[in-house]
């Protein structure tokens, strides 16, 4: 498996040997190999890409273009359903308290932003720290 990303200015986001000896403490090349399968490195997730963007691509780029703001695309990747265990997906809740859903995060609604946790809080009689659910 190889992620790259690709410029339409220079191809490859990587540095020039001269680019890289001003930058030592920069990653050389946004490049990422992963050997996949089950006995191997395993399978690519959001968890690597979010690494390659942040430790790699990101300072690579700014590296090259200092005053630039980059703007990446990516292709139909099941990584675009990543999302932090906490988030908010509908999908995820059960119609009753507790059950398998994770904890999720509290959010707002309506005009004047009212708080609403998704969970109930910890003196709750019957579902202390546990999932509201639908």
């Amino acid at each position: 498996m190889v992620n790259e990303f690709l410029l339409e200015t220079i191809g490859w986001l990587k540095l020039t040997s001269e680019e890289s000896l001003l930058n030592p403490n920069i990653p050389v090349e946004a490049c990422k190999y992963l050997k996949p399968e089950k006995n191997e490195e395993g399978w690519w997730t959001a968890d690597h890409l979010i690494d390659q963007v942040i430790n790699y691509a990101i300072p690579i780029f700014e590296a090259i273009y200092p005053s630039a703001i980059a703007i990446m695309a990516f292709d139909n990747s099941t990584n675009h359903d990543a999302m932090p265990e906490d988030g908010l997906n509908a999908a995820r809740i059960n119609v009753n308290p507790e059950g398998k859903q994770p904890l999720m995060h509290s959010t707002y609604f309506g005009t004047d932003k009212t708080a609403q946790s998704m969970v109930f809080p910890s003196d709750h009689p019957q579902y202390p720290n546990k999932a509201k659910g639908m």
